[in-house]
């Protein structure tokens, strides 16, 4: 059943085959929701090592994130990024983005996952002083599902993903997938999906 976020894998994939991560000292990860778990999955998969701070809002979320420095933005008064990844997206981009752009060296790398279908509005002032270069990411490659299928076989990764898959519901008719649908739409409070069995 892991299998299912296989797509999500790649899109993480895809997204950190733009960083070089010979150059990254201080990375921050954007985002407590499905697309920055994913992503977070994949970076600790593929660099354990990586000195990683996660931006969230919710405490119950971020303490999934057990491999990775976790806080709020007004909580932190560390040092800044050379590389920070946005898996926010909707309405709250603009506000991720622009923390993003104010905790970024000089030079730094500014990959952004998140779909938004609203006009963001960017400090491009500071993007521009600070020299930012930034990227946006939400496709795969067959060599990116090649190398998502290899993370859900790793172990370590099994338990991270098995942590999202919330419920397994068999569908017999279409008041079980209303049921299920509801079930997403008021989810708030967790990471993770509920998967339909036909």
């Amino acid at each position: 059943n892991l299998a299912v976020f296989s797509e999500l894998l790649s899109v993480a994939s895809a997204a950190l085959r733009r960083i070089n991560f010979n150059e990254v000292k201080k990375l921050a990860l954007f985002g407590d929701g499905i697309m920055a778990y994913i992503v977070y999955i994949v970076l600790t998969h593929d660099h354990p090592e990586l000195d990683l701070t996660v931006f969230g809002i919710d405490q119950n979320k971020l303490a999934l994130f057990k491999d990775a420095k976790t806080t709020t933005f007004e909580e932190y008064k560390g040092e800044k990024f050379d590389t920070l990844i946005e898996c926010v997206g909707g309405k709250f981009s603009e506000d991720a983005i622009n923390n993003m752009i104010s905790l970024a060296i000089p030079g730094a790398d500014l990959i952004l996952m998140g779909v938004s279908e609203d006009k963001v509005l960017v400090n491009t002032r500071v993007v521009l002083d600070k020299g930012l270069s930034l990227k946006g990411v939400t496709r795969s490659t067959r060599e990116d599902f090649i190398h998502a299928s290899k993370i859900i076989q790793d172990k370590k990764s099994q338990e991270k993903l098995s942590i999202m898959v919330l419920s397994e519901n068999k569908i017999n008719s279409v008041i079980d997938i209303y049921r299920c649908y509801d079930e997403e739409i008021n989810n708030k409070t967790k990471i993770g999906k509920n998967l339909l069995v036909w």
